[in-house]
């Protein structure tokens, strides 16, 4: 039985203070034992996310460990020499005697790809912290350090044109006979 959220928070505060027993809980909420303990021992109230079953592929499954090598074989290859969807098809068709369909190999061919291109999971890290510590202090903080070097840099300027006016106000001077 799935529990609504403010009902698992009753569970979780009744157990969190220890005094209350769990068949007690049960009796309270009218709940089973066996789904109080389930709440009470959840660290992560997440539902978990749906996992598509897999589904066996009976044409194209010998061949896959096959596939797979062209496919990696094809990752040092130049763009427009890489094997497409159609043309692993007819090898298969020609060089192992394949009876499925294209679609099949397109599919196959696909996921592989997409799967190569995430990197098996490379380059995403977990956010975890704990509370508070996420806040950059403002010596760290590269955005009010942006805006710290953009200040400077128009003062600079600032100051370059205010200079400018008496140079060039000395060098006219300086190039008339008194």
């Amino acid at each position: 039985m799935t529990a609504p959220l403010d009902v698992r928070n009753d569970i979780r505060s009744m157990d969190a203070r220890g005094g209350v027993p769990r068949a007690e809980i049960a009796r309270r909420l009218r709940l089973s034992r066996n789904t109080v303990a389930r709440y009470a021992d959840m660290e992560d109230m997440s539902p978990e996310p749906p996992m598509p079953a897999h589904r066996a592929r009976p044409a194209i499954d010998p061949h896959t460990g096959w596939i797979d090598d062209l496919l990696e074989v094809d990752l040092g290859a130049p763009r427009k020499q890489r094997h497409t969807a159609k043309r692993i098809h007819d090898r298969l068709v020609e060089e192992r005697g394949y009876k499925g369909s294209y679609s099949s190999v397109r599919r196959h061919a696909r996921r592989w790809r997409l799967d190569c291109a995430a990197g098996a999971g490379d380059g995403h890290l977990e956010l975890e912290w704990a509370p508070g510590t996420a806040q950059a202090t403002p010596e760290d903080n590269p955005f009010q350090m942006a805006e710290d070097l953009r200040r400077l840099r128009r003062e600079n300027e600032r100051l370059k044109r205010e200079n400018e006016i008496p140079l060039k106000a000395s060098a006219f001077f300086a190039g008339r006979q008194l």
